[in-house]
C-alpha cells in the first residue's frame, strides 16, 4: 500500500501516532462495560431467573461483571458461573473472548469468591490461546492459577523482583492488572503481610508503588469485596507500621506514617478505617503523629520568627521529654500560622486571639494508671494552661469550631508563666495529677 500510494506508510503512522498521542494522552487499558449495560442485564436476568438466552449478545458478554457482585435484584449463583462459562466455551471461545474474560477475572479478583476460582479453573486450559503480551503476560505470571498467582508474585516482589509492575505497565491490556484492580487490592494484602515479617525489601518504596496503582480514591475506589479491601488496609499498615522497628528491613517512621496515614486517614481525628487494625499499630502510628505535631509546633514557631528562640528551645526540650505519656496533641493557629501549618500537612484548629501570630498546641498527659492532665502551650505571652483530672472544663480534641484564647485562660485550673524555674514548676503539677516524674536529665519515674 505504501509503494502505491508512494508514501512512507510506516513513517506516517507513526507521525499519527504521536500526534493521538499528544491530543488524547496514552491509550488506556479497557474499562469494564458501563453501568447501564450492566443494570440493564442484571433486571432481566432476576426476571428471567438467569435465562442467558434473554440477554442481547453485548449484555450476555458483559454478564460476567456481575458474577461478583449483585446487581438489582440479581445474586448470582455458581450454577450461573458455570451456565454462562458454557456458553462462553460454546460461542464466545476466540482469542478475544478469552482475552475479555480473563481481564473481568483479573479486575474482579478475590480468592474467596467462587466465581474466582471456577472462572480461574476455566481459563487454565484456555490462556494458551490468548496471543500477543497479554497471553504472554498471563502465562509469565500463572494468573490464571488463583490459589497461587499472588504468592508467586508477592515472593518475587519482595525478594526485589519488579518485574511484574513493570511487564503490566508495558502493555494497554496489561495495565488492566495493576490499575485497582482486585488482583493488585489482594497483592497489596500479601505484602503488607511480607512487610510486617520483614521479607520485604525496600518495603516502603515498593508499598508506596502499589499503593500508586490503587488510582485516585485508593482502596475505596479499587476492584474487589469490600472484606477483601478492608484485610488489604489492614495487612499493610500493620505490615509497614511494624517493619519501622524490624532489625534489616528497617522503615523509616516518616515513610510508614505516611503510608498509614494514606490508606486509614488520621486515627485522632477518625477512626472509621482503623476499626479493624490492631490497637498496638494504632497506639504507634498516634505517638508519631503526636512527635510530629510536637516538631511542627516549633517550626511554625520559628517562621513566625520569635523573640525569644532560646527561649523556646528550652520549652521544645522540656515538652519533648514527656513524648512516651503525650497520648494526644492538636496544633492551634491564628491567622499568620495557618497557611505554615498547611504547608506542613500537618492538621489544626483555628485559634481565636488578639495576636494574629499566634499558634499553641493542645496535649494530653496520661500517667501510668491512667489519670491525666491537658496543657495549652501558647508561643506568646509566655504561660501554659493546666485543665486537672478533675476538671469538667478540659477543651474537645479537634473540634471544628476552634479555641478561643481568652475562654480558655477563664475555664483552665492553673495558669503558669515560663518565668524562672518553670520546668520545676510545670513538672510538680504534672506529677501531682498523673505521677509521672521528671528529672532535667531525662529520666522517668511513674
Amino acid at each position: 500500500m505504501g509503494k502505491l500510494l508512494n508514501v512512507n506508510l510506516n513513517g506516517h503512522l507513526h507521525k499519527l501516532a504521536n500526534t493521538m498521542t499528544a491530543r488524547h494522552g496514552d491509550p488506556q487499558p479497557p474499562k469494564p462495560p458501563g453501568a447501564s449495560l450492566l443494570a440493564d442485564a442484571a433486571r432481566k436476568l432476576a426476571a428471567a431467573g438467569g435465562d442467558l438466552e434473554i440477554l442481547t449478545p453485548r449484555e450476555r458478554k458483559a454478564a460476567i461483571e456481575l458474577f461478583w457482585v449483585g446487581m438489582h435484584g440479581w445474586e448470582p449463583s455458581l450454577e450461573d458461573v458455570k451456565r454462562w462459562l458454557a456458553w462462553a466455551a460454546l460461542e464466545w471461545g476466540s482469542r478475544v473472548g478469552i482475552a475479555r474474560i480473563t481481564m473481568s477475572y483479573l479486575r474482579n479478583f478475590d480468592p474467596s469468591s467462587e466465581a474466582t476460582r471456577e472462572v480461574g479453573d476455566w481459563l487454565v486450559p484456555r490462556v494458551s490461546e490468548i496471543s500477543g503480551p497479554f497471553g504472554e503476560f498471563i502465562r509469565a505470571y500463572g494468573l490464571q492459577h488463583w490459589r497461587e498467582a499472588v504468592d508467586r508474585v508477592s515472593a518475587a516482589l519482595a525478594a526485589g523482583d519488579h518485574s511484574f509492575l513493570q511487564d503490566a505497565a508495558s502493555d494497554v491490556r496489561c495495565q488492566v492488572v495493576t490499575n485497582g484492580s482486585g488482583f493488585l487490592v489482594a497483592l497489596v494484602a500479601s505484602m503488607g503481610r511480607l512487610c510486617g515479617a520483614g521479607k520485604v525489601q525496600d518495603s516502603d518504596r515498593l508499598a508506596k508503588t502499589l499503593l500508586g496503582h490503587l488510582g485516585e480514591h485508593g482502596l475505596s475506589g479499587a476492584r474487589g469485596s469490600e472484606d477483601m479491601r478492608t484485610q488489604a488496609r489492614k495487612q499493610m499498615v500493620a505490615g509497614i507500621v511494624r517493619s519501622n522497628s524490624l532489625p534489616g528491613t528497617r522503615v523509616s517512621t516518616d515513610a510508614a506514617l505516611e503510608i498509614a496515614l494514606t490508606l486509614a486517614g488520621d486515627p485522632r481525628i477518625s477512626l472509621a478505617l482503623w476499626r479493624d487494625i490492631d490497637d498496638d499499630v494504632r497506639e504507634e502510628v498516634e505517638s508519631w503523629l503526636t512527635a510530629r505535631t510536637l516538631e511542627n509546633l516549633f517550626r511554625v514557631i520559628d517562621e513566625l520568627k520569635t523573640d525569644r528562640p532560646d527561649m523556646w528551645e528550652a520549652r521544645r526540650d522540656f515538652w519533648r521529654s514527656y513524648l512516651p505519656y503525650i497520648k494526644r496533641a492538636y496544633l492551634l493557629c491564628e491567622t499568620r500560622a495557618i497557611p505554615i501549618a498547611e504547608r506542613l500537612k500537618e492538621p489544626h484548629g483555628r485559634l481565636w486571639s488578639t495576636d494574629r501570630s499566634h499558634c499553641g498546641i493542645l496535649m494530653q498527659i496520661v500517667g501510668p494508671e491512667g489519670s491525666r492532665i491537658t496543657v495549652l502551650e501558647v508561643n506568646k505571652n509566655a504561660s501554659a494552661l493546666f485543665w486537672t483530672t478533675r476538671s469538667g472544663s478540659a477543651p474537645e480534641f479537634f473540634r471544628k469550631d476552634g479555641y478561643d484564647r481568652s475562654a480558655l485562660r477563664d475555664s483552665c485550673d492553673e495558669w503558669k508563666p515560663h518565668t524562672h524555674y518553670w520546668q520545676s514548676s510545670f513538672a510538680q503539677l504534672i506529677e501531682s495529677e498523673t505521677g509521672i516524674r521528671y528529672t532535667p536529665s531525662g529520666g522517668w519515674n511513674g
